[in-house]
């Protein structure tokens, strides 16, 4: 019985196969379907076993969610030809289809090998998809910056190959086509139990004294926005959740990666232009999904959130188009009507993407968040003064100093076995309020594997974050209590007070310098 061959689900946007009016009644082709025929012909005139392409030929409307012909094809998919291109680009459907197929192979470390790119005309590579970026794929135009008249050249246009270029482009990607699912033929037939799988990757959580934005995922008319926010944002130092890098599943679990990251957020970003975007399965499209989860989130007393702060929303609907998505001017609470109903406490903005951009520190506050001062602490804070056996009068000395100014010690247990040791100083980090590292004379090694450990306070099973974290650096001085001081990482302490040069006791003042902390 002859193997089935390997699938090759081809997503394009359908206007990529248009023809000119003129051609509208003749036997000519579009680009797409040209394509198409020309890879079929490549393989027939080699002989031997080929691929099939499956080819959805039928005009679906922008939004219309997937059917189970579309789904059934890309789970019998092994490969995915993307016929890149603007139209592409703003098709939910299209990107729907991404999405849909690295769910499929979520699992394959190498899922990158099994997705080819032929460009239809030039998408910057900086708005594409983060799968489809750093692969430059097959080429059928080409860029002459130096041409004023012609600045992109395409080698098929108006239903009619145009430079020879294109018969060259159609071989190598056939060849390659043809080569590609061979290897992954032989490689499910034959799977290596030596090689483990990798995890797929994850999102990297921010640090945890870094303001963290939700910036909604985008419908296809703002996908050049959500690229120049991002680079801003994490230029200016903010964390974006959900990662930038991972779209959005298109089926219902999208709801719980919305949430979730909704959860991490102090405040959520929401681009409007005209289009919904993509509907995961069962749920609204995503630019309406994400402004309904943000509107419950904000219901979140802030005394009930992990960071213990308020929560709002910003939509940025610009009142005019950048590159003429629409005509009139828009008028932005009635755009934002369009998608969800408004909320008291929303900033909406209708100016330029640069202007946003401008204001954006005003709109969502500093990227850093500074730790509170102990003037703003809760009476009774619970405060965990953590120091080596070395170090236990300096200790005790800061521990007098706080419970003076009506703060609550806790402490680290010395006499124990170590295991009790371990026992005592990991409960106290999951239950203090804040945490205070005291050193004196333990070795600097100490401080640093004490500090790094306060980097992330979930992994510590906390069920929010610290109010600050805070080192006391005592006498003796030296070069390398200097060198924690100067450039310790604000990723693990958000405030150090150095009293290395002090021969007496630490006293309620010398605490003044953690004030500064707010």
């Amino acid at each position: 019985m002859p193997e089935k061959p390997v699938q090759i689900f081809m997503s394009y946007a359908r206007d990529d196969d248009a023809l000119p009016p003129e051609l509208q009644s003749s036997e000519a082709r579009g680009f797409v379907t040209s394509l198409l025929g020309q890879i079929a012909y490549e393989w027939q005139d080699k002989g031997g076993p080929s691929p099939t392409i499956w080819c959805d030929i039928r005009r679906v409307a922008s939004g219309e969610p997937f059917d189970t012909p579309i789904t059934s094809a890309i789970d019998q998919s092994s490969l995915l030809l993307v016929v890149l291109s603007r139209n592409w680009m703003e098709s939910e459907y299209c990107r729907g289809e991404l999405a849909a197929f690295t769910e499929r192979w979520k699992s394959d470390p190498n899922i990158r090998e099994r997705i080819i790119i032929v460009g239809k005309n030039h998408v910057d590579p900086d708005r594409r998809p983060a799968l489809l970026q750093n692969q430059v794929g097959y080429l059928f135009y080409a860029l002459q910056e130096m041409d004023e008249i012609e600045p992109e050249k395409d080698f098929f246009a108006r239903g009619k190959v145009r430079d020879a270029r294109y018969f060259e482009q159609v071989t190598s990607l056939a060849g390659f086509l043809l080569r590609r699912a061979t290897r992954l033929a032989d490689r499910e037939r034959r799977p290596d139990p030596e090689v483990p799988r990798q995890p797929p990757v994850v999102a990297q959580e921010p640090p945890q004294n870094r303001r963290i934005v939700y910036l909604a995922k985008p419908a296809g008319d703002m996908v050049e926005a959500y690229g120049r926010l991002v680079r801003e944002l994490t230029g200016a130092g903010y964390g974006i959740v959900p990662d930038p890098k991972l779209d959005l599943p298109v089926d219902a679990s999208a709801t719980d990666v919305v949430d979730k990251a909704l959860a991490q957020a102090h405040v959520a970003i929401h681009l409007l232009g005209q289009r919904p975007g993509f509907a995961p399965e069962g749920q609204e499209p995503i630019a309406k999904l994400q402004l309904q989860r943000a509107a419950r989130t904000l219901t979140v007393p802030a005394s009930e959130r992990p960071d213990g702060t308020a929560f709002k929303r910003v939509v940025w609907a610009p009142k005019v188009a950048s590159a003429g998505e629409w005509d009139n001017e828009r008028d932005p609470l009635a755009v934002l009507s369009q998608f969800d109903r408004y909320v008291e406490g929303d900033v909406v903005e209708g100016a330029t993407l640069s202007r946003f951009v401008e204001t954006l520190g005003q709109l969502i506050g500093a990227p850093v968040i500074r730790a509170k001062g102990l003037d703003r602490l809760e009476p009774k804070s619970r405060i965990y003064v953590y120091y080596d056996a070395r170090d236990a009068e300096f200790g005790y000395n800061v521990a007098k100093a706080l419970k003076q100014r009506n703060l609550t010690p806790m402490w680290p247990t010395i006499d124990g076995t170590d295991a009790e040791n371990s026992q005592v100083h990991h409960n106290n980090l999951r239950e203090c309020d804040s945490v205070l590292l005291c050193w004196a004379t333990a070795p600097d090694t100490w401080v640093r594997a004490s500090s790094s450990e306060l980097a992330d306070w979930k992994m510590l099973g906390r069920s929010r974050m610290f109010d600050w974290r805070g080192l006391i650096a005592g006498p003796p001085p030296g070069l390398p209590k200097r060198m924690f001081v100067d450039f310790r990482s604000g990723d693990e302490i958000d405030v150090v007070v150095d009293l290395s040069t002090h021969q007496e006791p630490p006293k309620p003042d010398d605490l003044n310098q953690l004030l500064s902390a707010q």
